[in-house]
C-alpha cells in the first residue's frame, strides 16, 4: 500500500468513497462501487503477471441460496464460489454451466462460546459428538457434498507436505466418530455439571444449513437429555461474537464453518487450542493443557518439517479428544461456471490466489 494514497483517502480507505490501491489484475472502475449492490472491476493492463483475458468482472450480492441457484442455472450470473449444497438439485438438470466439486479445507462444526458452565466441560461435547450420525449430517445437510472428518484439520491441509506421512499416520490412528447414546448419558453424569437449564447454541440468521445444524445439534442434545436452544442472530451481531466478548453473553456454542485459507497445518488449530496470550484468539472456553501448549509452540518454531510435525501430531493426540470444536463433516469446495468460462480455480486455493487472472472464454 503506498502511504501517500492511504493517507490522501484518510478514514474512507476501503470504502467506496475512499477506493482501493490496486495493484493485482483487476482495478474497481470509476464509480463502480456501489455499497450493497455490486462492484466493478477492470483488467490491469499494467499487471505483472500480464493482463487477464476477462476484461470486466462485476460482483454482485444475493444472500438467498435459492435465488443464486436459478440466477446461475439460467445464466444470468456466471459463476459462484461457495455455492449452497442444499442447491445441488438445481444443478442436475439442463442449465448454464456445471456445478464443480473441488478439494477443501472447510469443514462444519461447533465450539464453546464460554469458559463457564456445561459447555466449557469436555465431557459435554464428548456426549454430544457421541449423539450425532455423521453420514446423516453430511446426506441432510451438505446433500451428500462433503465427507466424514475426525478432527479440527483435514487431511488434505497436509496431503503435499514434506512430513504428510507423519501427519497421515497420526489422523489414522485418531478414533472415528461414532454414536453412541449410552455412552454419551453416562459422560453428562459424569462430568458433575449441572444441565438443568437450556444450552444456547448460535447460528447465523438466513443460513439454512446453519438452521439445519442446529436442528441436529438440538435433536441430538434431547437424545441424551441436554435442552439445547437455538439463537439466530442477524449477520452483524453473530459477526461481532468473534471479537468482543461481551457479544458471547449468554452464547453457550456458535456453530461455524470453518477453514485454512493457506497451506501448513499448525495456524488454524492454534487459534483454538493455544492461551488467549498466546494467539489462541478463538479459545474462548480458556482451554489450557500445558503439554498442548508446548508441543504446539514446538511445532511452529521448528526449523524442519518432521520435527514440526511431530511435535504437532503430539499435541493432536491430547486435544482431539478434548474437542475443542465439534467437528461435524468436511464440506468441498462447491464452484459453479458457465460454460462460456474457463480457467477458474476450483479448489480451497482461492482465498489465497489471484484467480480471476486465469478465467477465460472458450
Amino acid at each position: 500500500m503506498s502511504r501517500a494514497y492511504g493517507e490522501q483517502a484518510g478514514p474512507a480507505l476501503g470504502t467506496s468513497e475512499g477506493g482501493l490501491m490496486c495493484t493485482g489484475p483487476y482495478q474497481l472502475e470509476q464509480g463502480g462501487w456501489k455499497p450493497g449492490s455490486e462492484i466493478v472491476t477492470t483488467a490491469n493492463e499494467h499487471y505483472w503477471g500480464g493482463a487477464p483475458l476477462v476484461q470486466t468482472l462485476k460482483y454482485v450480492f444475493v444472500t438467498d441460496g435459492s435465488t443464486l441457484s436459478t440466477a446461475l442455472a439460467q445464466g444470468e450470473i456466471d459463476g459462484a464460489y461457495n455455492v449452497p449444497p442444499g442447491s445441488r438439485s438445481t444443478f442436475e438438470g439442463e442449465g448454464a454451466g456445471s456445478l464443480i466439486l473441488g478439494p477443501s479445507t472447510a469443514s462444519f462444526s461447533f465450539g464453546p462460546a464460554t469458559a463457564e458452565g456445561p459447555a466449557a466441560n469436555p465431557a459435554i461435547r464428548q456426549a454430544l459428538s457421541l449423539a450425532i450420525d455423521r453420514e446423516k449430517y453430511i446426506d441432510t445437510v451438505l446433500n451428500g457434498l462433503g465427507e466424514v472428518q475426525k478432527t479440527i484439520v483435514p487431511p488434505f491441509t497436509f496431503g503435499e507436505s514434506e512430513a504428510s506421512s507423519v501427519y497421515q499416520a497420526a489422523y489414522d490412528e485418531l478414533d472415528a466418530p461414532e454414536v453412541d447414546l449410552e455412552r454419551a448419558e453416562q459422560l453428562i453424569e459424569q462430568s458433575g455439571e449441572d444441565v438443568s437449564r437450556p444450552l444456547v447454541v448460535a447460528i447465523p440468521a438466513g443460513a439454512k444449513e446453519f438452521q439445519q445444524t442446529a436442528a441436529i445439534i438440538q435433536s441430538a442434545g434431547k437424545s441424551i437429555g441436554l435442552d439445547i436452544e437455538i439463537d439466530e442472530m442477524q449477520p452483524a451481531d453473530f459477526g461481532a461474537m468473534f471479537y468482543d466478548p461481551g457479544a458471547r453473553d449468554g452464547i453457550d456454542f456458535v456453530a461455524t464453518q470453518g477453514y485454512l485459507e493457506t497451506p501448513g497445518v499448525i495456524g488454524y488449530p492454534s487459534l483454538f487450542m493455544l492461551p488467549e496470550d498466546r494467539g489462541g484468539v478463538f479459545n474462548w472456553s480458556a482451554y489450557s493443557n500445558d503439554e498442548v501448549t508446548a508441543r504446539m509452540e514446538a511445532a511452529r518454531t521448528a526449523t524442519d518439517p518432521e520435527t514440526a510435525a511431530e511435535e504437532f501430531v503430539a499435541a493432536q493426540r491430547v486435544f482431539a479428544p478434548d474437542q475443542l470444536q465439534v467437528t461435524l463433516a468436511g464440506a468441498y469446495q462447491l464452484t459453479y461456471l458457465s460454460d462460456e468460462l474457463t480457467g477458474a480455480t476450483t479448489s480451497i486455493a482461492i482465498y489465497s490466489s489471484p484467480w480471476a487472472l486465469h478465467l477465460g472464454g472458450k
